[in-house]
């Protein structure tokens, strides 16, 4: 705090701390009294991802993360699927993350939480979801050595020409 005949300036220095901080300033004239009161907010995290990241949907994939903070921050990642440098890193950087190739055919999602020290202050949320397959159209006999054609155009995961009543005629 500094004082002079213009006015009083008040400086903080940065909040390196997880919770808000406050301060309150008296400033006394005879009877009169001004409290000011000044907030600071603790950490601040915040994510930058690619537009158009090079592979999605089910497949194995990387994704680089620009994060930018005010205090020192640790990732771990909250499932078997997600992998990254669990390195402590101070303000902002980059993070690479790798994304396992999903066994299943439906959305799953798993966290990166950001921890200060031992202290969690941040859940990143990644979800992996599934390209939905595409419809196509073809014409086909409609049962294997059938004499009648028709147009298929259901996709059907898992199911052979000889279930979804179409033929190879190769």
């Amino acid at each position: 705090v500094n004082s002079s005949e213009e006015g009083i300036e008040l400086t903080a220095l940065s909040n390196s701390g997880l919770e808000l901080r406050e301060c309150v300033v008296s400033v006394s004239r005879g009877t009169a009294r001004v409290d000011i009161t000044v907030e600071q907010p603790g950490a601040d995290l915040k994510f930058s991802l690619p537009r158009n990241p090079e592979q999605s949907g089910y497949e194995q994939s990387e994704l680089e993360i620009d994060v930018k903070s005010n205090v020192a921050w640790t990732p771990v990642p909250r499932c078997e699927w997600i992998k990254t440098d669990e390195t402590e890193r101070q303000g902002n950087d980059k993070l690479e993350v790798e994304i396992g190739r999903t066994p299943l055919h439906e959305p799953r999602s798993g966290y990166i939480f950001f921890y200060n020290g031992d202290k969690l202050f941040y859940k990143l949320q990644i979800t992996q979801d599934y390209p939905a397959a595409k419809k196509r159209c073809s014409y086909a006999r409609t049962t294997d050595g059938g004499d009648t054609w028709g147009w298929c155009a259901e996709p059907s995961i898992s199911a052979t020409s000889k279930t979804m009543g179409a033929t190879n005629n190769g």
